[in-house]
């Protein structure tokens, strides 16, 4: 199935979070939302998986970098 563009992206969340070593080698922004903790427990859950090598929050409106720690 394939979006339509107007529901593709981030539709202007505060937050993205961000792991490297999942889905592939690197950074990847696995999601977008509003609500910090939620994307906290979210980063969590994704240290807990083998590969993943760090997790962070990007607040995208002071391009502030919050470190998930293990």
């Amino acid at each position: 199935m394939t979006l339509p563009p107007e529901r593709i992206g981030d539709k202007g969340q505060r937050f993205a979070l961000y792991a490297t070593g999942w889905p592939k080698d690197g950074a990847n922004e696995i999601a977008y939302g509003d609500d910090k903790w939620k994307l906290a427990d979210m980063g969590y859950a994704l240290l807990a998986r083998p590969g993943v090598g760090e997790a962070w929050l990007l607040d995208r409106r002071t391009n502030e970098k919050i470190e998930i720690e293990r």
